[in-house]
């Protein structure tokens, strides 16, 4: 049988997704960036430390969502996060009140655990849908001002 006389497929090609689990090395990484910034808000609390711990929330979070799964203990670390970042933007100063930071360790930690139940293409699309949206709000906001 020739390639010629074959009928043509009508399935849609679909590409597999290939699972690659996130490596210790990785996982070290993200655990490294997570309490580092957190130790940093502890000591000093400083907007570069907000910025980090928000980036690797958001990252984990669309990555779990892309997955159809979610996280309580995350959700509530971002609550505090943002909560900070929102007395940030009204007083000017950075403060950790006693009832915050208990959350933000939480999802810290659990974002350690995370990653481990996470595939690097996952993690990878999250960073660039983050990224993405980073910039469509930075663009937003620009126009509006």
């Amino acid at each position: 049988m020739t390639h010629a006389s074959r009928r043509p497929r009508n399935k849609k090609y679909r590409p597999k997704h290939i699972n690659v689990p996130v490596m210790p090395e990785m996982q070290q990484e993200f655990a490294f960036a997570g309490h580092g910034a957190l130790a940093a808000l502890r000591l000093a609390p400083n907007l570069d430390a907000l910025e980090q711990l928000a980036a690797i929330f958001n990252v984990l979070a669309v990555a779990l969502d892309s997955k159809g799964r979610s996280s309580p203990i995350l959700a509530s670390g971002m609550r505090a996060l943002q909560d900070v970042v929102d007395r940030h933007a009204r007083t000017g100063a950075i403060g950790i009140g006693r009832f915050e930071l208990p959350p933000i360790e939480n999802a810290v930690i659990e974002c350690e655990q995370l990653v481990r139940s996470l595939d690097v293409l996952s993690l990878h699309q999250a960073r660039l849908k983050t990224v993405a949206l980073e910039r469509l709000t930075a663009t937003e906001a620009e126009a509006s001002a």
